[in-house]
């Protein structure tokens, strides 16, 4: 991108796919989430609710590395909903392997989400056929 470029808040320049689809609304950040998470809403069996939490974690993934953080009433705030609703389908998350909370502040923990990176790319090298190679994700303590 030339120095024209639109950038966000943060002074890193937008890519022309966002800037096109979303304008000013991206300045203060976007998201990557594969298609596929989508595609596989319900082979994941992924209700709606956890489907929106889990976006709403995600949207607290800076970095790689670094497990997202947000809080439950945060997440309940964002969402317009009440905290036991979110506290709910988290519990289903972690039942179906799909999150793990690590220890530490009950409201502000930890997400890894390691266990559905994993189904995630497992169901589409399935339907991709290919090799089974490990799926990897690590976090930084």
């Amino acid at each position: 991108m030339d120095s024209l470029a639109p950038k966000d808040t943060a002074g890193n320049e937008i890519p022309a796919n966002v800037w096109e689809k979303w304008g000013v609304a991206s300045r203060r950040g976007y998201q990557a989430v594969p298609h596929d998470l989508f595609r596989f809403q319900a082979q994941l069996q992924l209700s709606n609710g956890e489907l929106v939490t889990l976006l709403n974690i995600l949207d607290f993934w800076y970095r790689p590395e670094k497990a997202p953080f947000p809080g439950v009433t945060a997440l309940a705030k964002r969402m317009g909903t009440d905290p036991r609703s979110v506290q709910r389908h988290l519990k289903t998350l972690e039942e179906k392997g799909y999150a793990t909370r690590e220890p530490g502040r009950a409201e502000k923990r930890n997400f890894r989400l390691d266990g559905l990176v994993k189904r995630l790319g497992n169901l589409v090298k399935a339907e991709l056929g290919l090799a089974d190679h490990a799926v990897v994700v690590s976090f930084s303590k």
